[in-house]
Formats: structure tokens, sequence, C-alpha cells
């Protein structure tokens, strides 16, 4: 696994503090929401690198993709998260 970057560290804080694991999902374009505006495009790279390495799930629904941690790496997401 490539090594995580800060950016994508805080992404999947943000996720797992508030709970968006498995079925439970956000919008996608809700994670730049916590980033500075300069910021908020290499956000959106960022998370697409965490779903190339499966780290996150994407929901497509009819209104938006959606996103979540994915349950099967939470072993992984909490060593990250260092819990």
């Amino acid at each position: 696994m490539p090594p995580i970057t800060l950016m994508q560290k805080q992404i999947i804080q943000k996720l797992y503090i508030h709970g968006y694991i498995g079925a439970k999902h956000t919008s996608e374009e809700n994670i730049p929401k916590n980033f500075p505006k300069h910021l908020r495009g290499q956000a959106k790279k960022e998370l697409q690198q965490l779903l190339k390495q499966q780290i996150i799930n994407q929901h497509p629904t009819s209104y938006e993709k959606q996103i979540s941690l994915n349950p099967q790496k939470l072993d992984i997401i909490e060593k990250i998260l260092e819990l």
C-alpha cells in the first residue's frame, strides 16, 4: 500500500468520526468542505486515490455518488489513524 498523505488521513478521520462505515454513507461533495478553498481540488484528487486503494467504497445512487469507509479495511484504517 502506498504511503498515506496528511490530507488522506484527514479525509479518513472525518469519515471515521462521523461513523460513515459500510452502509452508512455521505455525499462525495461533502469531503472537500473541510478544507480551505485553495485545497479543495487537491482533496478531490486525494479522495480518488483512496477509492483506488479501496480504503473508501463508492455507493452509486440515483441522485449522486456516495462514499463510506470500507468495513473490510477497518484494521488498516485504525492503524492509519493510530487508534
